[in-house]
C-alpha cells in the first residue's frame, strides 16, 4: 500500500462507484420486506433476502466516502463551499421533502391558509425525514458543518495524524456502542466523544490517498464477503436468540458494516483505477451519466418501487414474483432502469434539472 498524490479531475471509478452504491441501496429496499417478514416468510427465503440486505449495506457508506474523498482534497473558500451545497443539496432536500409530503397523500390539516399550509410543511420536515431514505439528507447537512473544520485538518495532518483521528472515532463511536449493545454495560454516553457519519468522510479521503497491489485488493474482496456473511449468519442468529427481529448488525454505524465498506472501497478503488483508466471514449461517457444520475436515481426509486408495488405502471411487481434468489435483483434492475429513465428526461428539463443533479 503507497501513498500517492490525488488530482483533481474526473474519474470513471467514481462514476461506477456511484451507480453501484445506488443498485445497492436499491437491493436494500426490496429485500428489507422479506427480512421483516422473517417469521412468516421460509428459512431460505429469510436467508436469501438476509444475505442480500447484508452484502448491500455498504451503500451508503460509499456514498459518503466518495463524498469525503472529493470534498476533502479540495480547496476553496467557506463562503463557496456552502454556496455549492445549497444548490446540490438543499434545494433537492427541500423539494424532494415536498414531493413525497404530497407523494403519501399529506392531509394539511387545520388552518387552509398559505401560512398555515406553509408551516405544516415545515413541521413535518424539520421532526423527522417525509421518506425512509431522506435521512440522507440530514447526515449530510450535519457533516457539512464540519467539512472547513476537516479541510483544516486535512491539509496540515500526516498518514499517522489522520488514522489516529479514524482510530479514535471507530473506537469511540461504533465500538463502544456495539460494547454496550452486546454486554448492556452503559458505556457509550460516557465515552462516545467522537460519533457520526463524518467518520466516513475521512475515512474515504484516508483510504484513497494510497494505491493498492492485486493482493491487497483480493485479501479486502474477501473479507468484505467474509464480514457480509458474517453480518447475515449473525442477524439469523441473534433475532433467534432473542426471539424478535435483531438488526444491530445492519447498522451503518455497526463496526462489521465499517469494516466491510472500507474493504470494498478498496477493491472498487484498485479496479476503478487499474480497469477504468483505459476505457474508451464511449463506456468512460456511459459511466459518467450513471455518475451524474445517480443522486436523482436515489431520491425517487421509492417513488419508483411504491408505484410497482402498487401496479401504478398496469402491473404489480415485487419479491414475490418468484424464487427471492433471483427477483430480488431482477426487481432492483427493474427499479433502476424505471428511475433511471426518469431522472435522464427531468434532467433534460432546466428548472427541473435542479433537484436531480
Amino acid at each position: 500500500m503507497q501513498k500517492e498524490i490525488v488530482k483533481q479531475e474526473h474519474y470513471s471509478w467514481i462514476d461506477a462507484l456511484r451507480f453501484i452504491s445506488v443498485l445497492l441501496v436499491i437491493i436494500i429496499h426490496v429485500s428489507t420486506p422479506l427480512v421483516n417478514n422473517w417469521r412468516d416468510a421460509s428459512f431460505e427465503d429469510f436467508m436469501t433476502g438476509n444475505i442480500y440486505d447484508s452484502l448491500s449495506r455498504v451503500s451508503v457508506p460509499l456514498f459518503f466516502m466518495v463524498s469525503g474523498y472529493l470534498l476533502l482534497s479540495k480547496q476553496e473558500s467557506i463562503l463557496d463551499f456552502y454556496r455549492k451545497r445549497v444548490k446540490k443539496i438543499l434545494i433537492p432536500f427541500l423539494a424532494w421533502s415536498i414531493l413525497y409530503l404530497l407523494w403519501e397523500g399529506y392531509y394539511i390539516g387545520g388552518s387552509y391558509s398559505f401560512i398555515g399550509m406553509i408551516k405544516s410543511i415545515i413541521y413535518e420536515i424539520i421532526t423527522k425525514p417525509t421518506a425512509i431514505h431522506l435521512w440522507f439528507f440530514y447526515t449530510l447537512i450535519g457533516i457539512y458543518a464540519l467539512v472547513p473544520v476537516l479541510r483544516l485538518f486535512t491539509s496540515v495532518a500526516k498518514g499517522l495524524d489522520l488514522w489516529y483521528f479514524v482510530g479514535l472515532w471507530f473506537l469511540s463511536g461504533p465500538v463502544l456502542l456495539a460494547f454496550e449493545m452486546f454486554t448492556s454495560i452503559d458505556v457509550y454516553d460516557q465515552f462516545g466523544f467522537l460519533v457520526g457519519y463524518f467518520g466516513y468522510f475521512l475515512l474515504g479521503y484516508v483510504l484513497a490517498q494510497y494505491s493498492y497491489s492485486r493482493k491487497q485488493a483480493l485479501f479486502f474482496f474477501w473479507l468484505y464477503l467474509a464480514l457480509a456473511v458474517g453480518t447475515a449468519l449473525g442477524t439469523w442468529s441473534f433475532s433467534v436468540q432473542k426471539e424478535r427481529l435483531f438488526l444491530y448488525l445492519y447498522n451503518y454505524l455497526s463496526p462489521n458494516i465499517i469494516l466491510m465498506s472500507a474493504s470494498i472501497f478498496v477493491v472498487l478503488l484498485y479496479w476503478g483505477r487499474r480497469k477504468l483508466s483505459f476505457v474508451n471514449s464511449r463506456i468512460s461517457s456511459l459511466f459518467r451519466l450513471l455518475g451524474n444520475t445517480s443522486f436523482g436515481v436515489y431520491l425517487i426509486h421509492i417513488m419508483v418501487q411504491t408505484s410497482l408495488h402498487r401496479g401504478y405502471f398496469g402491473f404489480v411487481l415485487n419479491y414475490k414474483i418468484g424464487n427471492p434468489l433471483w427477483s430480488i435483483p431482477l426487481m432492483a434492475v427493474v427499479i433502476y432502469f424505471f428511475s433511471f429513465v426518469i431522472v435522464f428526461l427531468l434532467r433534460k428539463i432546466p428548472v427541473i434539472r435542479a433537484i436531480v443533479w
